[in-house]
């Protein structure tokens, strides 16, 4: 009878050490979505005039107080071509449900510095060459210059706005498009090389030619 209860307490034991390794293993999984980044709201000093021009600075909107929306990256990702630039840039995606946010981090080099982003930048799908377009940037305009204003030595952050990312999508690169010349300033088109996706994520882990859809 003494040996009948020791093996039903070991079975017993089994079975709960069994369960806890189940719900652990749950608990710490990793989440196919993260949270979305905070965003706050910059302070618009000026808007753009209603007839911008990108050869008169003037007519550019002025932006102050503008957040980095997350804690400062430890990948310092260079996206584009290094043409010297003396800000520090550091990229973090989010893959989230509704869409794809991914978080463009600079230190401002001085105390007036203009920035702008493109419609037709997007994310590729290294495997597939499919293009998920660039939908907005969080509080500043598309397809016009806008000045950042009173932040020199600082890091500030935008929030760019993808599609949402299907699981299938493994490895990516960056395209940044091309946009009006202005004297000083020549926005040709580029593509960055291609990054394993979650390596670019919140808490992830540590080039192709083809052509693929275009996804809105």
């Amino acid at each position: 009878m003494k040996k009948k209860a020791i093996i039903w307490a070991a079975a017993a034991m089994l079975l709960v050490g069994c369960h806890v390794q189940k719900t652990t293993l749950f608990v710490i999984g990793t989440s196919p979505y993260d949270e979305r980044p905070v965003n706050e709201k910059p302070t618009m000093e000026r808007p753009a005039w209603p007839n911008y021009d990108i050869h008169n600075e003037n007519s550019f909107a002025v932006f102050s107080h503008v957040a980095s929306p997350t804690k400062p990256s430890d990948r310092k990702v260079r996206l584009m071509v290094d043409y010297g630039r003396p800000w520090s840039e550091s990229m973090t995606l989010y893959r989230c449900k509704e869409a794809t946010y991914v978080v463009y981090s600079y230190v401002v080099p001085q105390d007036w510095f203009f920035f702008c982003f493109y419609e037709g930048d997007c994310i590729i799908d290294a495997d597939t060459g499919d293009e998920y377009r660039l939908r907005e940037v969080e509080h500043f305009p598309l397809n016009q210059c806008f000045w950042v204003h009173g932040m020199e030595g600082r890091q500030v952050g935008f929030v760019l706005v993808y599609p949402p990312l299907p699981d299938s999508v493994k490895r990516i690169r960056y395209f940044g498009a091309a946009g009006p010349h202005r004297r000083w300033f020549s926005p040709s088109a580029q593509k960055s090389k291609v990054y394993d996706l979650n390596d670019l994520r919140p808490h992830g882990a540590s080039g192709s030619n083809v052509t693929g859809r275009i996804i809105r």
